[in-house]
C-alpha cells in the first residue's frame, strides 16, 4: 500500500508520487488472472462457441500480457481447434501433472482445468512468442482405448507458429489423454523458434510422438516429461496391448529434436514406443536422468559434422525388447559424424505384459554404430545386459573410434575395449612404427598365389580371382600374405604373363587402396628347374661381380656336405644361404618382386636355409642388400621381412634381421571330441609367449617382437582322421586341410575362438586370417580353400568372409 504525504514540497516530488501510484496499479493489473468464463467459455457450450470466445479472451489478454484462468469445473470445456495463443498470453489451470488422470465422482472423465477436444482437422492451439500454458489437462473423449483399427489421428494438441518466429514459450504441468501428437514444434527454417521449455508434461501419443522439435535455437529445454500408456487409467482405462503394439509399429520416436543449439533434456521417460529419443543430424546438447522402457531403439543419435554435433548422455537406463525381430532391437544407435559420450547408461531387457515383446525378451546388442564417416564414442560405467549378440558393440562403420572403459558385459565380465581409430598405415625409408606394423598384422590374410592365378603350384589354377578382389575389398584386408612365389617350377618366371598378371592385380587393388601391402615369398626350396632362369646383369652388378651371360646353377646352391639335398624329392633341395649362388637367387627374386610393387617378404624356414650360417652372418648380408634395393626401388622405400622362427627370433647382435616373426598355429586335437581342436601354450613348438625381444630393423625396442600365426599347409600323415598329440598334423592333416573339412558353423566359431584366445593369451601375436590356400584333403574345390562367401562367382567358397569382416570390425 502506498501512503501520500500531507504536504508535497515541490512539483518534481508530486510527479514522482503520481508515477509510483500508476506503476502500482499496472503491476496489480498485470498480476491478475481473468477467468475464461468471463468471456463466455463455459463447460456447457458447443466446441465452436467456446473456440470463438476463447480466442476473444486471448486477443484481449495479448495487449497487456495478461493471464487467463482456466477455471476448474466438474465438466470439461469442449473447444474446437484452430486457437492462436497470441504473444504475451498465459493460459493457466489449476493442476500439476496428473498421470493416471483426475477422477469425476460419477463419470469416467477428468475434472478441473480440462479441455475436451474432438476436432479432427485443426491443431488445438498454436503458440506465439512470450506465451505460457500451465496446469491444464487435454482430453480426447472419442479416442479409442482398446481397438488399434479405430485410432483417430488427431492433429497436434499444441503447435508452434508457422507464420512468425516464436520465442520464450513455457509449457508446464500439462497432461494429455488420447492425443495423437502432443507437441508439434517442427518449425520452419524461416520462422525458427527459440527458448522453448517443456516441463512436467505427461501423456501417451498414439502416433508415438510426444514432442517433436525442429529449428529450435538458443537452448531448448525438455524437462521431466513422461510418456506412458497407463496415463489415463482413472479416466478411461489403460491403453490395450494391441493399441500399444500399433503405436510401436509406427516406428516413430517419443521425443525428436533437430536444428537445435545445446539442447537440455532431463528426466525423460517413455514406455511402449518404438523409439525413445531421436537426436537428429543438426543437434547437440545434454541428455541426463532418463528411462526408455519397452522400446525397440532407445536412443538414435545422428550428426552431420564433427564440430558441434556432440551429445553428452548420462545417468540413464534403456529396456529394449520390442519390435519385429531381435536383430533390429538396439538400445543405442549412433551414426553420421560427431562425438557421443555415454556415462553410466545401462541397458537390459525382459518381458512385459503391457505389450508384445520379441520371443527372446532381449535386445540384439547394447550399441550399434553405423555409417561411413568418422565418428567417436566414449563409454564409461555401462552395465550391458540381456543381449543376444556375442559382443555388446556392433560396428558397421570402419571409420568409427570407440572406447569403452569400466563397463560390464552380459556375463558381468569387465569390458574395456577400444575399437577402430584413424589407423595409420604409413611407413617410409626410415622404417615402420610398432603401431603401424600391428595395424597391418591386424588386417592380414593368407592369400597364397593370389597374384599368379594361372601359375599356382602343380596343376592348380584359380578361376575366381575376380571374386577374390571383391572379397579383399569387402573385408578390408591391408596385408596380402604369400601372394606371389615359386615352390619349384622356377622356369615359369620366364613367362611374361607371370609378371604381367601380377602387376595388373597389384595395380587394380592399389587403385582401390594404395596402402595395401602384398607379400612375396623367398622359400626354402630350389629345383633343377632353376637352371632355366637367366641371371640379370643387375644382380651381378649389385654384388660387385663381373656380369656373366648364364643361368642360375642348382648345384651351386646346395650344401656342400649334402645337408637337405633332395630334401623335398629328387632334384628338389633346400638352398644353402652360405652359398653365393643362393644369395644371388634370393636377391634376384626379391628385386624382381619389388619392381612389381611387392613390399613384404616371407623368408620361409630360415633355420633350414641357414643350415651353414649359425651366426646369421650370411643372412644379415643378404637382407641388408635387399633392404638397400628396396630403399631405391620399393614403393615406400622399405620392405617388411618375416620368417618362420622355431626358436622365437632371427636376431643378430641384439638386432632383429626381420620386422616381425611368424609361425604355424600348432593346433592340438581334443582326443575325446573327434575332429575338434584347440590352441595351447607350449604345445609342441608353438610360438605363443616365446617371441623374443630385440631392437627392430626400424630402431624401436620391444620385449617381444610382434608376430603372425597362420593356418599352415604341409600335406597329411599316414593316419588321417586319427589324433596324435605328438605330431604337427591335426587329426592327421595339415592345419588348413583340417580346418577346411570342418562344418561351416564350426569354422566360423573356431576362427572367432582362435582370434580371441590369441588376444587374451599373447597380445603380441596376431592371427593371419585364412583367405585362400592349397589344401590336401579330399575335396571338390580344386585343391584350394577359399574364404569367399559361396556364390555363383565363387561356387567353391567356404564362406568365412563375413566372419573375418565381423571379427575385424570389433577390433
Amino acid at each position: 500500500m502506498y501512503h501520500i504525504p500531507i504536504a508535497v514540497r515541490n512539483k518534481t516530488s508530486y510527479c514522482l508520487l503520481i508515477g509510483m501510484l500508476m506503476l502500482g496499479v499496472n503491476l496489480a493489473k498485470a498480476s491478475e488472472t481473468t477467468s475464461i468464463q468471463k468471456f463466455g467459455v463455459k463447460p456447457g457450450n458447443s466446441p465452436s462457441e467456446n473456440k470463438k470466445n476463447l480466442q476473444k479472451a486471448i486477443d484481449w489478454a495479448s495487449e497487456s500480457g495478461a493471464a487467463l484462468w482456466v477455471e476448474p469445473s466438474d465438466e470439461p470445456y469442449a473447444v474446437d481447434g484452430g486457437i492462436i495463443l497470441k504473444k504475451n498470453v498465459s493460459l493457466i489451470g489449476v493442476h500439476g501433472p496428473t498421470p493416471r488422470g483426475t477422477t469425476h465422482s460419477t463419470k469416467k472423465q477428468p475434472v478441473g482445468s480440462v479441455f475436451a477436444i474432438t476436432d479432427r482437422e485443426n491443431a488445438f492451439i498454436t503458440v506465439e512468442s512470450g506465451t505460457q500454458i500451465k496446469g491444464i489437462q487435454f482430453w480426447y473423449p472419442e479416442q479409442t482405448i482398446k481397438d488399434p483399427a479405430t485410432i483417430i489421428p488427431y492433429p497436434a494438441t499444441i503447435k508452434v507458429s508457422e507464420t512468425t518466429r516464436s520465442q520464450g514459450v513455457f509449457l508446464s504441468c500439462l497432461t494429455f489423454y488420447g492425443e495423437y501428437l502432443a507437441f508439434d514444434f517442427n518449425a520452419q527454417r524461416k520462422f525458427a523458434c527459440e527458448l522453448m521449455t517443456f516441463e512436467h508434461c505427461y501423456g501417451y501419443p498414439l502416433s508415438g510422438e510426444f514432442i517433436r522439435m525442429d529449428y529450435c535455437y538458443d537452448v531448448p529445454r525438455i524437462l521431466h516429461c513422461h510418456v506412458n500408456p497407463a496415463i489415463q487409467r482413472f479416466v478411461g482405462g489403460q491403453f490395450s496391448r494391441e493399441v500399444v503394439d500399433a503405436v510401436i509399429a509406427k516406428k516413430t520416436f517419443a521425443f525428436s529434436i533437430n536444428h537445435t543449439d545445446n539442447a537440455q533434456l532431463m528426466d525423460l521417460f517413455t514406455f511402449g514406443t518404438y523409439g525413445g529419443i531421436l537426436l537428429d543430424g543438426e543437434s547437440y546438447g545434454q541428455l541426463t536422468n532418463f528411462n526408455f522402457d519397452c522400446v525397440a531403439i532407445g536412443i538414435l543419435k545422428r550428426g552431420n559434422n564433427t564440430k558441434n554435433r556432440n551429445w553428452q548422455i548420462a545417468q540413464g537406463s534403456i529396456i529394449a525388447n520390442t519390435g519385429e525381430k531381435v536383430e533390429d532391437i538396439h538400445p543405442i544407435i549412433i551414426e553420421g559424424e560427431g562425438h557421443t559420450s555415454l556415462s553410466n547408461v545401462e541397458a537390459f531387457s525382459g518381458g512385459n505384459g503391457a505389450l508384445t515383446t520379441v520371443p527372446e525378451n532381449m535386445s540384439w546388442d547394447y550399441l550399434l554404430v553405423r555409417g561411413d564417416k568418422k565418428l567417436t564414442v566414449s563409454i564409461w560405467g555401462a552395465r550391458m545386459r540381456n543381449y543376444v549378440s556375442d559382443s555388446p558393440i556392433s560396428i558397421e562403420n570402419d571409420q568409427a573410434v570407440i572406447q569403452v572403459a569400466g563397463s560390464f558385459d552380459k556375463d558381468e565380465n569387465i569390458y574395456n575395449k577400444t575399437f577402430g581409430g584413424a589407423k595409420s598405415f604409413n611407413f617410409d625409408e626410415k622404417g615402420i612404427s610398432k603401431e603401424v606394423l600391428e595395424n597391418y598384422l591386424n588386417r592380414s590374410v593368407t592369400m597364397a598365389s593370389f597374384l599368379m592365378p594361372d601359375h599356382r603350384e602343380g596343376l592348380r589354377t584359380d578361376a575366381h580371382y575376380s571374386d577374390d578382389i571383391r572379397m579383399i575389398k569387402n573385408i578390408g584386408a591391408k596385408f596380402i600374405g604369400r601372394a606371389i612365389y615359386r615352390w619349384g617350377e622356377e622356369s615359369r618366371l620366364n613367362k611374361p604373363d607371370f609378371w604381367s598378371d601380377a602387376k595388373s592385380l597389384i595395380d587394380t587393388l592399389h587403385a582401390f587402396d594404395p596402402e595395401m601391402v602384398f607379400q612375396g615369398c623367398l622359400f626354402e626350396i630350389v629345383t633343377e628347374d632353376v637352371n632355366e632362369v637367366q641371371i640379370p646383369g643387375w644382380v651381378f652388378e649389385d654384388f660387385g661381380l663381373p656380369v656373366e651371360d648364364r643361368s642360375f646353377s642348382y648345384e651351386a646352391m646346395l650344401n656342400e656336405s649334402d645337408i637337405y639335398v633332395n630334401h623335398w624329392r629328387e632334384g628338389s633341395s633346400v638352398p644353402d644361404i652360405s652359398r653365393l649362388e643362393s644369395q644371388l637367387w634370393f636377391y634376384y627374386l626379391a628385386g624382381s618382386y619389388i619392381d612389381l610393387g611387392i613390399e613384404a617378404f616371407h623368408l620361409g624356414q630360415v633355420e633350414l636355409i641357414g643350415m651353414n650360417d649359425p651366426d646369421r652372418k650370411d643372412w644379415a648380408g643378404l637382407l641388408t642388400k635387399i633392404r638397400e634395393y628396396a630403399e631405391k626401388h620399393a614403393r615406400r622405400n622399405w620392405v617388411l621381412l618375416d620368417a618362420h622362427v622355431p626358436k622365437g627370433d632371427m636376431i643378430k647382435d641384439g638386432v632383429s634381421l626381420i620386422d616381425f616373426n611368424s609361425f604355424p598355429l600348432r593346433i592340438k586335437e581334443i582326443q575325446e571330441k573327434p575332429y575338434e581342436a584347440v590352441l595351447e601354450v607350449n604345445y609342441l613348438d608353438a610360438l605363443f609367449n616365446k617371441s623374443k625381444g630385440c631392437i627392430t630393423p626400424s630402431g624401436w625396442s620391444c620385449e617381444s617382437l610382434p608376430y603372425l600365426v597362420e593356418l599352415d599347409n604341409y600335406g597329411r600323415n599316414r593316419s588321417p582322421n586319427e589324433a596324435d598329440t605328438t605330431s604337427i598334423f591335426v587329426w592327421g592333416w595339415d592345419e588348413i586341410s583340417w580346418y577346411a573339412q570342418q562344418p561351416e558353423s564350426y569354422r566360423n566359431d573356431w576362427l572367432q575362438y582362435a582370434f580371441e584366445w590369441l588376444r587374451e593369451t599373447d597380445p603380441n601375436g596376431h592371427l593371419q586370417m585364412p583367405a585362400s590356400r592349397m589344401i590336401s584333403c579330399p575335396n571338390e574345390t580344386n585343391g584350394n580353400y577359399h574364404a569367399n562367401t559361396r556364390s555363383e562367382a565363387c561356387p567353391i567358397g567356404y564362406s568365412q568372409e563375413e566372419t573375418i569382416k565381423e571379427i575385424w570390425s570389433f577390433h
